[in-house]
C-alpha cells in the first residue's frame, strides 16, 4: 500500500463536482496536472497534495450552493471501486461498515482519513477523522464523508434509512438546510467532539435480504490484491518541483529553464502555477527551504556546503533564508533538529 496518495477514483468524482460548478476540463486538468489515461487508471495513486487542491477549487466553486449534494451526486455506488461493494455486500450494514473501515485506505490516504467503527448498545456509529489543515476544506471532506457513508447504508439495506445522530466537528456554516434535508434529520451537530453517524443496531445489524454468502470474501481478497499493485503518479506540480531539484546548483532555476525541462512553454508553466494558487519564486523557495532542513537534520555539511546544494551563493545568503523561514539562527536550526 502507497501511503500519501489517494484513488483517482475519488479524484474523479472530485473533478466531476468541479465540471458540474462549471469549471472547464481544460482548466481543472491544469490543477492536476494528470493525464486522461493516468485519471482513467484504478491501480494509479495520485498524491494527496494534488487531491487537497482539487478540494480548495470545489469549496471555492461551490460558493453558496450544496456542494455535498453535488459530490453525491457523481458518486453513485460503485464508482468508488471495491471499497463500495465492500460497503453494501455484508451480511449486515455493520459487517459492510467494518469492511470499509478496514480498505478505507483503497480511496483515501490512510495519513489523513481514518474510518472506525463503533457499537454502543442499541446503537452502531461510524466515526471519521480528517487531517485537513484548511478549515472551510475540512469541513466539506466531512460533510460529504458522512453523507457519503448514509448513502451506503442506505444501499445496503435498500430503503430510506434516517440516522439517529449526525456529528460534525466544525462550527455550522450559515445555510446548512441543503445538508439537513440530504440527510434526513435535525439531529445534527456541530461543534461535536467527533465526526460521526450513528443509526439504531436495528437498522445496522438486522440480516440484508440480499446477501450472497462467500461475497465478502472474494471482495476482501480482490482489494488486497488492488491495494497490493497500486502505484503512485506524480501530479504536474511533483515534476515541477523535481524538475527545480534537477537544476544544475551553479544557475538559479528560471521559469524558461523549468518549462524546458517540463516540456512546457513558459506562458503554460506559469498558468498552471497560477492556477494552483502558487508562483514560481514560492515553490523555488519551498523547494530550497525543504531541502536545506533535510540536510540540516541528516548531515554536518558546513554552512557554505549547504548553501551550495540548495542553490544559493553563499552562506550569508542561506543565513538570511533561514531566518526569514524559521525566525532563527541556522545553529540553533541545527541544534532543535531531531537526531
Amino acid at each position: 500500500m502507497i501511503e500519501g496518495t489517494i484513488s483517482t477514483a475519488l479524484m474523479r468524482r472530485c473533478l466531476e463536482g468541479l465540471g458540474a460548478a462549471g469549471v472547464s476540463p481544460v482548466r481543472y486538468a491544469g490543477l492536476t496536472g494528470l493525464e486522461t489515461e493516468t485519471l482513467a487508471d484504478d491501480l494509479a495513486r495520485v498524491p494527496t497534495s494534488t487531491g487537497a487542491v482539487v478540494w480548495e477549487h470545489l469549496v471555492v466553486a461551490a460558493r453558496d450552493t450544496c456542494l455535498t449534494g453535488r459530490l453525491i451526486a457523481h458518486a453513485p455506488v460503485g464508482s468508488l471501486g471495491v471499497w463500495d461493494h465492500l460497503f453494501t455486500s455484508g451480511a449486515t450494514v455493520l459487517d459492510g461498515a467494518r469492511d470499509a473501515a478496514r480498505y478505507f485506505r483503497s480511496v483515501t490516504d490512510p495519513d489523513i482519513d481514518v474510518l472506525e467503527v463503533v457499537e454502543n448498545g442499541s446503537q452502531a456509529t461510524l466515526r471519521f477523522s480528517c487531517a485537513t489543515a484548511e478549515p472551510d476544506v475540512v469541513a466539506a471532506v466531512r460533510e460529504f464523508a458522512m453523507m457519503l457513508f448514509l448513502d451506503r447504508v442506505r444501499e445496503a439495506r435498500r430503503e430510506l434509512v434516517v440516522p439517529v445522530h449526525v456529528g460534525l466537528a466544525h462550527r455550522a456554516p450559515r445555510d446548512h438546510g441543503s445538508l439537513i434535508r440530504l440527510l434526513g434529520t435535525r439531529n445534527v451537530e456541530f461543534g461535536a467532539a467527533t465526526n460521526s453517524i450513528t443509526f439504531l443496531a436495528d437498522d445496522a445489524a438486522t440480516p440484508l435480504s440480499g446477501f450472497r454468502p462467500g461475497l465478502p470474501e472474494v471482495l476482501r481478497r480482490h482489494a488486497d490484491m488492488t491495494l497490493a499493485a497500486t502505484r503512485p503518479v506524480l501530479g504536474w506540480r511533483d515534476r515541477f518541483r523535481a524538475a527545480i531539484l534537477s537544476a544544475d546548483r551553479a544557475e538559479t532555476p528560471t521559469v524558461e529553464a523549468t518549462a524546458r525541462r517540463l516540456a512546457l512553454s513558459p506562458r503554460t508553466l506559469q498558468r498552471r502555477l497560477h492556477e494552483s494558487g502558487t508562483t514560481f519564486r514560492q515553490e523555488l523557495e519551498e523547494v530550497r527551504e525543504q531541502r536545506a532542513m533535510r540536510l540540516f537534520e541528516e548531515t554536518d555539511l558546513s554552512l557554505q556546503s549547504i548553501a551550495t546544494r540548495v542553490g544559493y551563493r553563499d552562506a550569508r545568503t542561506l543565513r538570511r533564508a533561514v531566518h526569514r523561514w524559521h525566525g532563527q539562527a541556522p545553529s540553533a536550526v541545527r541544534r532543535e533538529s531531531p537526531t
